[in-house]
């Protein structure tokens, strides 16, 4: 809706490629909640606020949910993502690229702990296993590297190297 030129009040924007976004102008500005939905099926719920995305959003998919915040247009803080087979993830982003602890959830009872810098798995891990074990290790560029330790449910220690992600005992 225009005006006096200025567009004011609800919009709906339908793409080319089968997208539509739906929310709210107030003099020519985006701003308050909005709905994107993609062709595929999946949408994204949030807020704008002159004319940028902050604060919380919600992004659905058939896969799952992932549930975060925009800081002036940038992902920034914790984010979820529940995943339709039943897993979980939890992380941070800064800046809009994924950093510090990053911890998944497998749907069996496995769990891992690790650390991004920029974007990458980069330091220790630690994963633990459905029955009871854990092995601690590290990452280098993404891929586990290094010396690591496994401990058993049974209290047994077994200790073997990374090398290119592939474990030698």
């Amino acid at each position: 809706t225009y005006k006096n030129s200025v567009r004011t009040g609800p919009y709906v924007y339908y793409h080319s490629d089968g997208d539509r976004q739906e929310g709210t102008y107030k003099n020519s500005v985006r701003t308050g909640p909005y709905v994107d939905y993609f062709s595929g099926g999946s949408r994204t719920e949030g807020t704008y606020k002159n004319g940028i995305r902050e604060g919380p959003y919600v992004y659905y998919s058939s896969k799952g949910r992932r549930e975060g915040t925009f800081k002036n247009g940038i992902r920034e803080g914790p984010y979820v993502y529940y995943h339709s087979n039943g897993t979980r993830l939890e992380g941070n982003y800064k800046n809009g690229v994924i950093e510090g602890l990053h911890v998944y959830y497998g749907s069996n009872g496995t769990r891992l702990e690790s650390t991004y810098k920029n974007g990458v798995k980069e330091g220790s891990f630690v994963f633990y296993d459905s029955s009871g074990g854990r092995t601690e290790g590290t990452y280098k560029n993404g891929i586990r590297e290094g010396p690591y330790v496994s401990y058993n449910r049974n209290g047994s220690r077994e200790e073997g190297t990374y090398k290119n992600g592939i474990p030698s005992y």
